[in-house]
């Protein structure tokens, strides 16, 4: 459907990759825009370059997508196809963009001294972050496989801000994207941390030198309290079908959570900006 927010997403995707690939020659290494993989800061030519296959590659997700939106009407298979792509795709671009990293390494002898070539330790999770990724995540999904059979054939999936249901979905789709939904977050997050342990030059920036960990912990937090928000939601879905109203600790719950995460944007932000203005004042910027 023309008007799912499916189809903005396509579409928004499609016509952003196509901005970043018009404009990658006159975009400088920066923290914020571009694709910001740790192996593209290597040199001017591999940021262009992995720019570009990116946002063709992101392109061809955006393009997918909005068609898909259109020709399928249930938009939890778009949502999934849609998600899938994603993780394809960062797979397909990370592998890549280390054979490309390789082959720059190699001209790195006759450029640039050996040793300003910083190198990475992995980055291993804590075991806050494991625990607050995991034990959510299994109590939620428990939670909703016990309780599948007592919801209704309408299934409430989305609420306003005063916590009245706005729409519905019949109870088999429901129940396919309540626990999808926490399913994918926290396979990203893990596949985050597998990435810092077996590919930490990913997290890699240029102005981070010496506080890379931190910067690592940092997206590590985000990724972790994204786990319990998911199965959170989840939980309160199926106990608003069951029970019609909603619970006020979950309620709280998600609102701590949400502020908690929105802090910790701001500050991880500010934290990246101050870092890479001085960067910036000391180095000229490529």
């Amino acid at each position: 459907m023309i008007n799912s927010p499916m189809f903005f997403m396509g579409l928004f995707i499609t016509v952003t990759s196509i901005v970043l690939y018009s404009i990658v020659h006159r975009l400088p290494f920066n923290p914020f825009l571009g694709f910001r993989i740790g192996y593209s800061y290597l040199s001017r030519d591999l940021w262009v370059k992995l720019n570009k296959v990116a946002a063709l590659v992101f392109m061809s997700v955006g393009l997918v997508t909005t068609v898909l939106s259109v020709i399928i009407a249930d938009e939890v298979i778009v949502l999934e196809v849609f998600l899938g792509l994603i993780i394809v795709s960062l797979v397909v671009l990370i592998n890549y963009s280390s054979k490309a990293a390789e082959l720059e390494l190699m001209k790195i002898p006759e450029h640039r001294e050996v040793g300003k070539v910083e190198v990475l330790t992995p980055f291993y999770p804590s075991i806050a972050h494991i625990v607050i990724t995991l034990v959510p995540y299994v109590l939620g999904i428990t939670f909703i496989a016990l309780n599948a059979h007592s919801l209704p054939d309408s299934v409430a999936i989305h609420f306003t801000s005063s916590g009245a249901p706005d729409r519905f979905m019949p109870k088999t789709q429901a129940l396919i994207l309540m626990t999808f939904t926490p399913t994918f977050v926290i396979g990203l997050t893990l596949f985050f941390y597998y990435l810092g342990v077996k590919k930490p030059e990913i997290y890699y920036r240029p102005w981070l030198r010496g506080k890379l960990r931190i910067f690592v912990t940092f997206i590590y937090t985000f990724l972790s309290l994204t786990s319990p928000l998911a199965s959170i939601a989840m939980v309160d879905t199926v106990w608003f079908n069951i029970y019609g109203e909603h619970l006020t600790l979950l309620t709280h719950l998600m609102m701590a959570l949400i502020i908690v995460i929105i802090a910790q944007i701001i500050y991880f932000i500010a934290y990246i900006t101050k870092h890479y203005l001085k960067y910036k004042s000391r180095t000229r910027i490529i």
